[in-house]
Formats: structure tokens, C-alpha cells, sequence
């Protein structure tokens, strides 16, 4: 945790936090920011972290511990690695709600704590925070195969993020942008989900070997199976990062 010096230069910075624009959450102060994170913290909700340099790359990572007294936040590591925080340096967070909305706010980096090769940080409590509209997702690479319909019609999944799918299709289905697909199963190693899915974009396959690939929206997730999903796209992107390091020697 942040020493007292650290803290108290943060709590004067945080006199001067409040985001432009969106809608405040309501009951805001120290002891409605607490009770709105900590919900997300017990939930294991995943968090979008970016820099206001550069929002179009998201990490995400989750909440570790809330502590109103020192008015700090702990977050585990990010995903994707590839990123180097510094003390004093801004952040942008984004929490996603059930439905399309998200709540939003700004903070401060305080210290790094690393332990056993993992890294995690401590971040300043904000005083507001405030709707805004979703932030795109991190898309994790996979393999599996998704079936729906009477006659089994099916594809390959390429991709998955907490809130769309990739499918490469089979060449005798046909679908049509805004087409809304029900009771598709996907099943990959260590995830199975049942959900309706519905048809964003489709990519013709030019040379006309493969069927279409398509984009299609997750909808009609329960919350059990929401939280579940975004587990399994934490754990796999840890699990796969070991398996990295451990091949590279580290």
C-alpha cells in the first residue's frame, strides 16, 4: 500500500478530479465510490484501464482491494502486458455494467507491488464517477466450434471478448447482417456458453474456399454466465502468458 506522503499528495490531487461531461453515479463521495467498486470487486468485474494518450489501447485487469481510508484502489495485472505504468501517471477506467452501460472514471497511479513475477497497482480513489458509453473489448484468439438450428448448422470460432464472437462459417450457412441467431452453443477448451448471438458483419471469402466469416454480438448471456466468460478470458490470457515465459526460459 501507498505510504502516508504518497497518499497525502494524492488526496490533494484528488481535490481537483471531477470528469467533464457524462452523468454523475448517484450517492457520489468517499463512502458511495467505496460501496459502487467494492460491488465490482466481490463481483470479480473486469476493469478497462487506458491512458488518455492513447485510449484505443484497453487493458484489462480487476479489482484486488477498495480502502477508503488511505483512499486507494489495488488492481491486479493488465492484459495485454505490454504496458509500463509509471507513479503520478494518469489513467482512464471503464466497469461494465449489465446492459450496454458502463460507468467511467479517472485516476492517478501510485505504486507498483511485484511479488512471485506477477505485478499489481495501486491507483488513487476518485471522487466522481460517471456513465459512459461502452469501450471496445479485448478479443482473445481461440478455437472451437459453435452449432445451432435444426439441421446443425455450424462454424469455427476464431476469436472471443466479453462481448463478441469471430466464426468462420461452414460454406452451406448463410446468414445476413442483423440476422439474430438463437440457442448457439460454443464450446472451446475450458468455456462452454449457450447464448443468442446476433450478426454485425459478414467477410465473403474471395477465392470462395472457406465460408463467410462473421462478427456477431453476445446477447442473452445470464450474469452467472457473463462473470464466467469474463473469468475464463482472465485465466486464459494468464495461463497463456506463462506458457510463454516458460518457453522463453524466464
Amino acid at each position: 500500500m501507498a505510504n502516508q506522503s504518497v497518499v497525502s499528495n494524492v488526496e490533494q490531487w484528488l481535490k481537483k478530479i471531477r470528469p467533464k461531461g457524462g452523468r454523475d453515479e448517484p450517492n457520489q463521495g468517499l463512502q458511495g465510490i467505496y460501496r459502487i467498486l467494492e460491488r465490482y470487486r466481490k463481483n470479480h468485474t473486469l476493469i478497462y484501464v487506458s491512458i488518455p494518450e492513447d485510449e484505443e489501447e484497453v487493458h484489462q485487469s480487476i479489482i484486488l482491494n477498495v480502502d477508503p481510508f488511505s483512499r486507494c484502489i489495488d488492481i491486479d495485472e493488465l492484459f495485454p502486458g505490454n504496458i509500463t505504468l509509471f507513479s503520478g501517471q494518469r489513467l482512464n477506467i471503464t466497469l461494465k455494467e449489465e446492459g450496454h452501460r458502463t460507468l467511467a472514471f479517472e485516476t492517478q497511479m501510485i505504486t507498483t507491488e511485484q511479488e512471485n513475477n506477477y505485478t499489481s497497482y495501486t491507483l488513487a480513489l476518485p471522487e466522481f464517477v460517471q456513465h459512459e458509453q461502452r469501450r471496445a473489448a479485448f478479443r482473445l484468439p481461440v478455437r472451437g466450434n459453435a452449432t445451432w438450428g435444426e439441421k446443425d448448422q455450424r462454424g469455427r470460432i476464431l476469436d472471443l471478448s466479453v462481448t463478441g464472437v469471430q466464426i468462420r462459417l461452414n460454406k452451406n450457412v448463410k446468414v445476413q447482417p442483423g440476422d439474430r441467431i438463437s440457442d448457439c452453443r460454443m464450446e472451446m477448451p475450458r468455456l462452454k456458453l449457450d447464448c443468442d448471438i446476433s450478426v454485425a458483419r459478414i467477410i465473403e471469402d474471395e477465392e470462395q474456399k472457406n465460408g463467410p466469416l462473421i462478427g456477431a454480438q453476445l446477447t442473452s448471456l445470464q450474469p452467472s454466465q457473463q462473470r464466467h466468460l469474463e473469468r475464463y478470458l482472465m485465466t486464459e490470457q494468464r495461463r497463456r502468458r506463462i506458457m510463454q515465459e516458460t518457453a522463453a526460459g524466464f
